[in-house]
């Protein structure tokens, strides 16, 4: 049996994984999961590492179960309804502009 520590990544953290996947957009979500992994096995895994040392994981696991874990990572990244509500109502405005001449 594996065990893996996951948590949500920063903003910066996902800019080096968007930096590593390179523009191809099937290595994006893969990589995006890379670095939210922070322990392996009692191991720690700095995120500017992930790539590197989860290579290997990813093909031990299998493609059923990393899916598994690209799913939570979608999940964590993503607002629920009433986020998404309160996000809308609260934290943006929409206006218009008029020129005047």
């Amino acid at each position: 049996d594996r065990v893996l520590i996951l948590w949500p990544i920063t903003v910066k953290e996902e800019k080096l994984a968007i930096k590593r996947a390179r523009g191809e957009v099937g290595e994006m979500m893969d990589e995006l999961t890379k670095i939210a992994v922070r322990c392996v096995d009692g191991k720690p895994v700095h995120p500017s590492m992930a790539s590197q040392v989860l290579g290997k994981l990813w093909d031990e696991l299998g493609v059923k179960c990393v899916q598994q874990l690209r799913n939570w990572y979608q999940r964590q990244h993503t607002l629920d309804q009433e986020q998404m509500l309160d996000f809308y109502g609260s934290c943006v405005a929409v206006t218009s502009s008029v020129a005047t001449g």
